[in-house]
């Protein structure tokens, strides 16, 4: 059996695992924000990071890590952080991180992902049903038809404001986004996206 590079955990080590766990993929220059090069090396070399690479049309190449089985189990276990962000595209998810790297660390600390955000919505779905169940039925019907959806992140800002963030690509259909903002009327709460 090969050694592990990782023996001993680090603040450091937590605030990157969870800005993968929180944004799915992460540049090398993002995760040198807490580590070095030599420290996420390691982690793909323990099996608790997943280097991947994109080829983009003009011949550039976008390289993005994400967590593996073992680093999510290494976060939950550690750290107690759990609702991981489900990793989509290298391309879509940079345009996550580059959020979530722009703001301030105790904006990170409210940030939550699109799988915490899924379960706030049903939780308030079955407040709803206890208050006016026609709502609820009209509401449920709606996402069940998929005339809602989940915003990919959200974080506050001063007083407490809520703002959903959502990243765009070329194929987002139209209907797509505006079940994004179905979510947000409904949520009542401010919206953000970017195109990527």
């Amino acid at each position: 059996m090969n050694r592990a590079y990782i023996t001993e955990l680090f603040n450091r080590d937590r605030l990157a695992f969870t800005s993968l766990s929180k944004c799915g993929y992460c540049t090398n220059e993002q995760l040198k924000n807490y580590v070095a090069d030599t420290r996420i090396k390691h982690y793909v070399y323990d099996g608790y990071v997943k280097k991947e690479v994109f080829n983009k049309n003009n011949g550039e190449q976008l390289i993005g890590y994400k967590l593996t089985n073992e680093g999510r189990k290494l976060l939950e276990n550690e750290w107690g952080v759990k609702s991981h962000y489900i990793a989509q595209s290298i391309r879509h998810d940079i345009g996550i991180a580059n959020k979530y790297f722009s703001i301030s660390q105790e904006q990170k600390e409210t940030w939550k992902t699109e799988t915490e955000l899924r379960h706030e919505f049903i939780e308030r779905l079955e407040e709803i049903k206890h208050e006016d169940y026609s709502r609820y039925e009209e509401l449920n019907n709606m996402l069940e038809e998929r005339q809602i959806s989940i915003p990919d992140a959200s974080y506050e800002i001063e007083n407490g404001i809520e703002v959903c963030y959502e990243v765009i690509t070329n194929s987002y259909p139209q209907d797509e986004i505006l079940a994004k903002e179905n979510y947000i009327e409904i949520m009542n709460v401010k919206y953000e996206t970017v195109r990527v």
